[in-house]
């Protein structure tokens, strides 16, 4: 499992994070939410032992991120948001070179995977595009078939039928107990997948939800024209302003209609609720923040 407690961490004068703490279960896929520079990324490094915390602890399958590094990263996947492998090798030699370093042999699975995720072997690490690169590194992150696995921003770059292939790899392991940490920026793609979504913003945890009890009913309505009386009806406004509205509406979807009937409209969007509208005031964009 994956543990963190009271982990905080400064750049000169700018807090990355800010005493955060949350526990990743074996079997369990948690989604690790928030814009760039919320702390995502700061978060990892600490448990991955590329950076210390000024304050606090990290754990991963009860050792110590920094006193057992070695042994963690051993049983641990890990893919990169920006991935830099040995330019000069190739995609072969470096999921090859991942395997010797895990005293992996499984040369079946190493094949299916390079297979599935369409990896051009042959290929050096610098003549790949960067999902193909992304690609080399999610299949270095499974073929050891890891204890616990870490993915920052595991999509960026992938075609949706390989993003499709990675989730359905992903659950796979969590039913083999794997404990799996997702952060991105997608949060589409979290409610899809993940079990957990913690979200983080300017260094702190603001939110943790259980996604599989989630209620998401209603529809969310963004209006723009006329607009007079249509908070009253919402069940929760997200966004307002003299001739624009977009909230989340629970009545009947006739009866918005009616109500929106005859009125001057210049925009209307109708869709079903997600995670994205139900938290979008923790996903506005803080120009405060910087990349971390």
């Amino acid at each position: 499992m994956i543990s963190i407690h009271n982990i905080s961490k400064s750049y000169h004068t700018t807090k990355a994070i800010d005493n955060v703490s949350f526990d990743v279960h074996p079997g369990e896929i948690v989604g690790f939410i928030g814009p760039n520079g919320a702390g995502k990324s700061t978060t990892i490094k600490v448990l991955l032992n590329y950076i210390f915390a000024d304050h606090g602890d990290a754990s991963i399958l009860n050792m110590s991120c920094v006193a057992k590094s070695k042994e963690i990263k051993h049983v641990l996947g890990y893919v990169p948001s920006e991935v830099n492998f040995y330019p000069e090798f190739t995609a072969l030699e470096v999921i090859n070179h991942t395997m010797r370093t895990h005293n992996c042999t499984n040369i079946t699975l190493r094949d299916t995977l390079c297979d599935d995720f369409q990896v051009d072997t042959h290929k050096r690490m610098k003549e790949l595009s960067l999902g193909n690169k992304k690609k080399v590194a999610i299949v270095c992150a499974l073929v050891i078939e890891p204890q616990v696995l870490i993915m920052d921003e595991p999509t960026n770059g992938l075609d949706p039928l390989i993003q499709k292939m990675l989730f359905q790899y992903t659950k796979h392991a969590a039913s083999k107990n794997t404990a799996i940490l997702i952060s991105s920026h997608n949060l589409r793609e979290i409610q899809e997948h993940c079990d957990r979504a913690i979200f983080i913003k300017s260094g702190k945890i603001i939110q943790t939800i259980d996604l599989k009890s989630l209620p998401l009913s209603g529809k969310f309505v963004k209006v723009k024209g006329d607009i007079r009386g249509l908070e009253a009806l919402a069940s929760q406004v997200l966004s307002q302003d003299a001739t624009s509205i977009a909230a989340i509406f629970t009545l009947p979807l006739n009866d918005l209609m009616t109500t929106l009937h005859n009125r001057d409209l210049q925009d209307l969007i109708i869709e079903d609720v997600s995670i994205e509208h139900q938290f979008i005031e923790y996903y506005k964009e803080n120009t405060h923040e910087t990349s971390l």
